[in-house]
């Protein structure tokens, strides 16, 4: 309060100031208590602010109450509210009090969770979905709380993962809890079945190759059989179909090979997948010998030195060597025939012969075609050479003569190809030796053989000669006559003419 006084006589003024102080915070009479409350029951927290939890105080001045928090616990939980009791002095007095709403009653499952399966899937993902799925639905459970509402509600697991496998399975437990420290929980299992074998998407397919005696048969076999046959296979259990298991029933060992005319190999393939099924595709594999050998040497003409007794050594020895062809084939033993005939016997003499060759497993024939001939380059030898002969004059001379010249002297040769077909010639030629006095022929022989081939001439000399004198057969007779010198000159001359009546005769 403030007093102003003024002095009548000077009109001085003075001022007297009276101050009321108020030195005393406001007194509690009742401080604020603690309220607990159910979930289950209206909330009352707006009366215990605006009760002030039931605090009163007093004050010389006004009094002004202001809390420290206006917001209510949502369903549970306790807020501490401290109401400050505020004079027009600036002096307070706080008084502090809980607000607690309880919840004792857990969650409660209408539907709890229930065991699941899913087929294996691992291309498509579908099996991981599906527990995806089943996960998030908390296994198809469903719960409902006293207080909480369903979006209110705090959902979990204890799922840590599943790989997918054979009969995978995950026991789940989901718990639900109100917030409140209360829960409940529910168990169920989750199972990645795989009861489908792998699906054979190419089966096996059969395969051949021709016989090899270098083995290159068997390797093609190896790598048929390395590379299932072509087979190939899928499986839904598993990301990558490489990884499938492949196995298959061939024992072993090596197959085809020289000797081998048709050999079938079946084979079964057996694809498993992580789990143990398995699935099977069967396939044959054919080692055949079509191919005819082939002739790598032709037959070849021969001319065998005619011997005399037919050569059959040497057209066998020719016949066995097949003419000297040669052949061979890919995977088997050959096999040599021929058409020949009986064997050529002498000079001149030829058989074309056609040989065929096959081999062991019936494959041709081929042929090749050549002539084996006798030939004869060896002349006739004289083992006895024509004789001179020498025969007295006589009427039969030029018989003689002949018959020297037709036996040829008596020569005798001999061959080596045959004695029986040797004749002989001679150079004589013109009109046969006649009687005469050491009349002579000179005459050159030659042996020649069935073949032509002539031996080295020999000469031989018939002689027709005269060393007989003649024969009288009617001596000289004297003759007489009468001297007529007309007559006896004539007479004479006829005498002597008729050699006095002498006859004879001469061998020549």
């Amino acid at each position: 309060i403030t007093r102003t006084w003024v002095d009548p006589d000077t009109s001085a003024r003075g001022t007297q100031t009276i101050t009321l102080l108020d030195r005393t915070a406001p007194v509690l009479t009742n401080p604020a208590s603690d309220v607990n409350q159910s979930c289950e029951v209206a909330s009352t927290y707006t009366n215990f602010i605006n009760t002030r939890g039931g605090a009163t105080a007093t004050d010389c001045n006004t009094i002004t109450w202001t809390p420290s928090a206006n917001t209510q616990p949502l369903r549970c939980g306790t807020q501490s509210v401290t109401f400050t009791a505020s004079d027009p002095c600036g002096f307070s007095t706080p008084t502090t009090a809980s607000y607690t709403v309880f919840d004792n009653v857990a969650p409660v499952y209408g539907t709890p969770a229930s065991d699941a399966s899913a087929p294996c899937n691992l291309k498509t993902g579908s099996s991981t979905t599906a527990l995806n799925n089943w996960i998030a639905s908390r296994g198809g459970s469903t719960v409902t709380d006293n207080c909480a509402s369903s979006g209110q509600l705090i959902f979990s697991n204890d799922f840590t993962g599943l790989t997918a496998g054979c009969n995978a399975a995950t026991t789940v437990t989901f718990t639900t809890a109100d917030g409140c420290g209360n829960s409940a929980s529910t168990t169920a299992t989750f199972t990645i079945t795989d009861v489908t074998p792998p699906t054979i998407t190419t089966p096996a397919s059969g395969a051949s190759s021709p016989c090899s005696s270098t083995g290159s048969d068997n390797t093609a076999f190896q790598t048929w059989l390395s590379n299932r046959a072509g087979a190939r296979a899928t499986d839904d259990c598993i990301s990558d179909d490489a990884n499938l298991t492949w196995a298959n029933d061939f024992v072993g060992g090596t197959v085809g090979g020289s000797g081998t005319c048709s050999q079938s190999t079946t084979v079964t393939f057996t694809v498993t997948d992580g789990c143990g099924l398995t699935s099977r595709t069967t396939a044959t594999y054919v080692i055949s010998d079509t191919s005819a050998p082939s002739i790598t040497t032709q037959a070849v003409n021969t001319n065998a030195q005619c011997n005399g007794s037919g050569n059959g050594g040497d057209f066998t020895t020719w016949l066995n060597d097949n003419g000297g062809a040669r052949a061979s084939d890919n995977c088997n033993t050959v096999v040599w025939t021929n058409d020949a005939g009986s064997s050529p016997v002498t000079c001149g003499d030829a058989t074309s012969v056609t040989f065929s060759v096959s081999d062991s497993c019936g494959n041709g024939p081929r042929t090749t075609t050549a002539t084996f001939t006798i030939v004869d380059s060896v002349a006739p030898t004289f083992t006895t050479n024509p004789a001179d002969q020498t025969v007295e004059c006589s009427s039969n001379a030029t018989s003689q003569f002949n018959t020297w010249l037709s036996t040829s002297g008596g020569a005798a040769a001999t061959d080596n190809c045959s004695t029986t077909g040797i004749t002989f010639v001679n150079n004589f030629t013109g009109t046969p030796l006649q009687p005469g006095c050491n009349n002579a022929a000179t005459v050159r022989f030659n042996a020649r053989d069935t073949c032509g081939n002539q031996s080295t001439p020999q000469t031989a000399t018939f002689t027709i000669r005269d060393s007989i004198a003649p024969t009288l057969t009617t001596p000289a007779s004297n003759q007489a006559v009468e001297c007529n010198l007309a007559t006896n000159n004539q007479a004479y001359q006829s005498f002597i003419s008729s050699r006095g009546g002498a006859e004879a005769t001469d061998s020549c």
